[in-house]
């Protein structure tokens, strides 16, 4: 059986040699069909992301925002603990005399508890509280920053973009001015010279 797969194996290693050695053609590049491709792509995504959706992208992905966020929920989850006395604890022990005594064995036991006899723990909740709020203001102050910066940023792509195509609206006017001039210099209306001497 051992022989059968070694006689396959040797048969079809030529086979496999050959087709991993096969030669790499580059494809020439075609800037026309790859511009196409992408334009045909920008149509099926749709129109661009509103202000109101990049605000939001921008609340949600922020990393200084997410970190404050984060902070406050910290903040908020001990502030409620904060200015409670400890917790009593009940201890017992049992231990042996080395010598000496009624009995061996001595069992000890013990309650242990806090008395609020000053404001420390009143303090503690005020100032937890006040960590609270200024990580919750703190985020509204990040949150309203960020809102700033995308509209600004907004409002920076909608000027570049109506200028953009304020030139190429005067680009069209222009080339269809100077198809119009050709097609006078080629019906002889206009001379060559006066063609020449417009400048667009």
């Amino acid at each position: 059986m051992r022989k059968v797969y070694l006689a396959a194996f040797c048969a079809a290693w030529p086979l496999m040699g050959a087709a991993g050695c096969a030669s790499y053609q580059p494809a020439p590049f075609e800037a026309g069909r790859h511009d196409g491709a992408w334009d045909a792509r920008a149509k099926e995504a749709g129109p661009a992301l509103s202000l109101p959706g990049a605000v939001r992208l921008a609340l949600r992905f922020n990393p200084q925002l997410r970190s404050a966020r984060a902070e406050a929920g910290v903040r908020q989850a001990g502030a409620p603990l904060a200015g409670l006395p400890e917790d009593p604890s009940l201890s017992a022990g049992l231990g042996r005399q080395v010598s000496g005594g009624a009995s061996p064995w001595l069992i000890e036991g013990g309650l242990a508890f806090t008395l609020p006899l000053s404001d420390r723990w009143q303090a503690q909740a005020d100032h937890a509280q006040r960590g609270l709020s200024a990580a919750q203001a703190q985020v509204v102050l990040g949150e309203a920053q960020v809102v700033r910066q995308v509209r600004e940023a907004f409002a920076r792509w909608q000027g570049a973009t109506a200028r953009e195509a304020a030139w190429a609206g005067q680009a069209r006017r222009l080339d269809a001015l100077q198809t119009r001039l050709r097609a006078l210099v080629t019906a002889g209306s206009v001379p060559a010279y006066e063609a020449d001497a417009v400048d667009f």
